[in-house]
């Protein structure tokens, strides 16, 4: 699969698992406020992985504000992302497209948890989409994917007070 190819998937899933229970304004404004900072906490990630000699692709995440730009541009609008439904099915694809990568299944998670937790709230629905993402994801730990949410909210929240 080509690079753009899994880091349009890693979008659409975060994507998805925000609009699990219907898209609110702030994960919307969450997608933009915190979307120059995924390269920057990729990096931190795979830097900080590299000295515990865990190797990743070779994926420069910057891209993927241009991934993020071509997938809405493509789509119908944020609403359409309401139409993907989270299964185990839809995850199984999403493991597919991104591989066996730590940093991306990691990043997928991170990501989705921080649009579901742009509004204050993460849901019910929005919670077991991310329980199936990361059921379905083959290299996954909570503890890297929540500290990466928790990096990308720091982002999100900092733009908001500005």
């Amino acid at each position: 699969m080509s690079k753009k190819l899994k880091l349009k998937k890693i979008a659409e899933a975060a994507l998805a698992v925000a609009s699990s229970d219907g898209l609110d304004l702030m994960e919307v404004l969450s997608t933009v406020s915190s979307l120059l900072a995924v390269p920057d906490v990729a990096e931190t990630v795979k830097t900080s992985l590299s000295k515990h000699d865990i190797e990743s692709e070779n994926i420069d995440f910057s891209e993927f504000v241009i991934a993020f730009s071509e997938l809405t541009e493509e789509s119908d609008g944020f609403d359409s992302f309401e139409l993907i439904e989270v299964t185990d099915k839809y995850a199984k694809e999403v493991s597919e497209v991104i591989g066996d990568d730590f940093v991306l299944n990691n990043m997928c998670l991170g990501i989705a948890g921080m649009y579901a937790a742009a509004d204050g709230d993460i849901s019910m629905a929005e919670d077991e989409a991310i329980q199936t993402l990361e059921r379905n994801l083959s290299n996954i730990d909570r503890e890297v994917w929540m500290a990466i949410t928790k990096s990308l909210l720091s982002v999100h929240n900092n733009y908001l007070d500005d």
